[in-house]
């Protein structure tokens, strides 16, 4: 997961670039980051480019944490 978890990362600076992630960790929601919906999508595609996978977007329906989101795009990726 850490690999998935990275990717995310990436993901969310390239998106909020203007965000703090410094203290963000797998309990952070991506709302509480700043993220609209429309960010969270954005998030999540790009997260999938960087570990150059794909899977349907409402796998991610429920996740609203890093760590939730990280969770998936790993089970995705295995």
């Amino acid at each position: 997961m850490d690999e998935a978890r990275k990717a995310l990362m990436t993901a969310v600076e390239d998106v909020l670039y203007e965000t703090d992630l410094s203290l963000a960790n797998d309990d952070t929601l991506l709302k509480d980051l700043g993220a609209n919906s429309i960010d969270r999508v954005d998030i999540i595609i790009t997260a999938m480019n960087n570990l150059g996978i794909r899977c349907d977007l409402m796998s991610f329906q429920e996740a609203r944490s890093i760590g939730e989101i990280s969770e998936i795009l790993a089970a995705q990726r295995a």
